[in-house]
């Protein structure tokens, strides 16, 4: 796996490659800077899977200091919004207990105040059959397990309108070659 990947061991742990999370962490995109002023991004995370949850919370920080809220499930989160919690971004796990991705994403879209919410699905490729159920909740992306730190903050940056990050290894070009004139190709060089 490359760097920056986040992979799911044979006991279901994640773990992270931290490399491109560091190049990540360092970059202050100037819209985020901007909402910092009047304070911070929240993005709410809704995961059954603890550890999957812990690692997205962790990655998802690094966006220049974003606040980001756990739920465990559907259920939860609704309990947050009823609470008043009104985040930027909602990234919501697909299968749950409870209350799955789906129930979750049509509660946020027919509740008057969060109806413009955007949120994120994610989960695995084989429930990605799904994804033609809830096309209809207008769901701003969607993203596959297992997934890298990388494509995380792509789609975040993409679906907050925020600039792309600079590529972290960005490829040196190479100087032009000059190209002997065909003339030249094959002369034998003059002995006078």
């Amino acid at each position: 796996m490359g760097p920056g990947l986040v992979t799911i061991d044979d006991r279901r742990r994640c773990i992270p490659v931290l490399p491109a999370y560091a190049v990540w962490m360092r970059e202050l995109p100037t819209a985020i800077r901007a909402r910092r002023k009047c304070g911070k991004m929240k993005i709410l995370v809704v995961e059954d899977d603890k550890t999957m949850r812990t690692v997205m919370c962790h990655l998802l920080k690094a966006l220049d200091g974003a606040e980001v809220i756990e739920a465990s499930d559907g259920v939860e989160a609704c309990k947050l919004f009823d609470q008043g919690l009104r985040p930027d971004l909602c990234i919501v796990d697909m299968i749950m207990p409870h209350m799955d991705g789906q129930d979750l994403v049509q509660h946020i879209r027919f509740h008057p105040e969060l109806k413009r919410l955007k949120v994120l699905m994610c989960s695995s490729i084989k429930e990605r059959h799904r994804m033609a159920q809830i096309a209809s909740l207008e769901i701003s992306g969607y993203i596959i397990k297992p997934f890298s730190a990388i494509k995380i903050q792509e789609e975040v940056r993409r679906v907050l309108g925020l600039p792309p990050s600079p590529s972290p290894n960005p490829k040196p070009q190479a100087p032009p070659v000059e190209k002997p004139h065909p003339a030249e190709i094959g002369a034998k060089p003059s002995t006078h």
